[in-house]
């Protein structure tokens, strides 16, 4: 995959300075929200996607008429929180008028996660004119992990709960998420002025948000997760 985003973006540079025409560059504001979305999906887990700012620079070239190239250079946060619990049957060690043993009963699972992670993004769309204000665009968005927390709190109840102490865990599991993001994109464009025009794209990772070596309890067992937003922007020419 780094052959892959190095190559692109490379191809990408050569290409715009040795057949495009340089067009216009400027800043954008905007927002972005979604979330990693799983291919497996748990009943019990209540997941609220992320709102976040989405700031930076970005540059057009013109191939022809009606087809440019447009270039963004981006710092976005892309998460999720989330809620979920499971119960399991177990033994519990007691003890009796000094006899020691094992009485059967339950625990549950308790769990919450808090995902806030920032991204530097590089949006790469091949767009069309379909009239003199609006484009149509298609491309692709390499992504990578500059900062942020993914981070789980997890709380057992053993049976009812009071009699024995409930067991706290934390867990930081940014090192289990893949450091590069490559998604496919589709959205648009429209002029609202000479200087202002807004934009609107989706985006679906290819690529799985965590590594294959992270593992899980099977009861949360989601399969691959792949990071899927919507990004609006208000682009102003420099």
């Amino acid at each position: 995959m780094k052959s892959l985003i190095f190559i692109l973006l490379f191809t990408t540079n050569v290409f715009a300075n040795d057949f495009l025409q340089f067009s216009d560059y400027g800043i954008k504001a905007g927002a972005i929200y979604g979330g990693p979305i799983p291919t497996k999906s748990l009943s019990n887990l209540d997941a609220s996607p992320l709102l976040a700012p989405n700031l930076g620079i970005y540059y057009n070239y013109q191939f022809s008429e009606n087809i440019s190239l447009h270039s963004e250079l981006t710092f976005t946060m892309k998460g999720a929180s989330f809620n979920t619990s499971y119960r399991r049957d177990t033994l519990a060690e007691t003890e009796i008028e000094g006899q020691k043993g094992t009485v059967p009963t339950f625990y549950t699972a308790l769990i919450n996660g808090d995902m806030s992670v920032i991204y530097l993004e590089i949006p790469i769309f091949f767009s069309y004119d379909i009239s003199e204000d609006i484009k149509m665009s298609i491309g692709v968005q390499p992504s990578f992990i500059i900062g942020g927390k993914n981070d789980i709190n997890a709380r057992v109840i053993v049976g009812e709960g009071g009699f024995y102490d409930d067991i706290k865990r934390y867990y930081d599991n940014m090192r289990f998420l893949n450091f590069f993001d490559f998604a496919l994109c589709l959205g648009g464009f429209y002029n609202i002025s000479e200087t202002f025009s807004i934009g609107l794209y989706g985006s679906r990772a290819i690529t799985p948000l965590y590594k294959d070596s992270f593992k899980t309890d099977p009861s949360l067992e989601t399969g691959k997760m792949y990071n899927t937003q919507i990004t609006g922007s208000l682009y102003y020419r420099l």
